[in-house]
């Protein structure tokens, strides 16, 4: 399965006050569709070999699969010795984004999206689908934004060793850690 490399507009905003314009990598099974689709949200240390084999897993079970990158568009290429030069809260918006983005494809599913991530990207999930983890995690910076639009949810959530801080008892989608 090749994966195409596709940008998309995000809906937080970079250093320079424009909209930052998100990447990343799109994976799908072969044929028309519409397929389900999982977004996947990358550790600390960006997008890895490890985040490729799952996309190409997925592709294989019949899911489109879109790896977003949420560190170089914003001009970074790992933040594991600072967590919160993109903090869980700006990249749980970047995963609705992504949502939004793969919503808009034809041969994707709109009702059967999940999000799935990896560390970083683990405690980015939980904050995508717990609005008492967005706004605990969103509480250790400074922010003026408000937790993702919820109208819409995950159908599902994989959180792969995320660290936990709040409670999960209000998530809005099925959700494995």
């Amino acid at each position: 399965f090749a994966a195409e490399v596709v940008s998309f507009k995000g809906t937080t905003k970079i250093a320079s006050g424009d909209f930052v314009t998100l990447t990343g990598k799109l994976t799908k099974p072969q044929g028309d569709g519409p397929f389900p689709a999982v977004v996947l949200m990358h550790g600390c240390g960006g997008i890895v070999k490890y985040n490729d084999d799952w996309a190409e897993r997925l592709a294989s079970w019949g899911y489109v699969a879109l790896q977003v990158d949420s560190l170089g568009p914003r001009g970074e290429s790992e933040i594991c010795s600072n967590v919160y030069r993109v903090p869980f809260h700006i990249r749980a918006q970047d995963a609705y984004d992504a949502k939004s983005y793969l919503s808009g494809l034809p041969f994707v599913d709109r009702n059967r999206i999940a999000v799935m991530g990896w560390s970083h990207g683990g405690v980015t999930t939980l904050a995508s689908v717990s609005k008492s983890n967005y706004a605990t995690f969103a509480a250790f910076v400074t922010t003026n934004l408000e937790p993702p639009q919820r109208g819409d949810p995950f159908r599902a959530a994989i959180a792969f060793y995320p660290f936990c801080i709040g409670q999960l008892d209000d998530s809005n989608a099925p959700l494995l850690i």
